[in-house]
This record gives C-alpha cells, structure tokens and sequence, in this order.
C-alpha cells in the first residue's frame, strides 16, 4: 500500500517538483508564494525523494 501512495504523491506533484527543479519555476513559485515557502517545498521534496516522512 505505501509504494502505491507514493506514486500517487509522486504523480500529485510532478509538475510541482518539475518547476522546484527549475530556476525560472522557483523565481514563479518565490514571487507567487514567497522565497520562504519556495524553500520548505524544495525541502519536502527531497524528503519525499528520499524516502522519509
């Protein structure tokens, strides 16, 4: 069941975690949302990525 959550959570987020993965994306989602929360995305997806919670 976890492995199927987390391709779920994975294809939830991919085009969020594609613009995290690039510079004009994170400046979009910084102005949008603030550098801070930009950040603390950034941080969950490597968290996500690698496996932790």
């Amino acid at each position: 069941m976890e492995a199927v959550c987390r391709r779920v959570l994975e294809a939830l987020l991919s085009d969020l975690k594609q613009a995290l993965s690039d510079d004009g994306g994170r400046r979009t989602l910084g102005q949008d949302h603030g550098a801070e929360t930009c950040a603390t995305l950034a941080e969950v997806m490597k968290q996500l990525d690698a496996g932790e919670s």
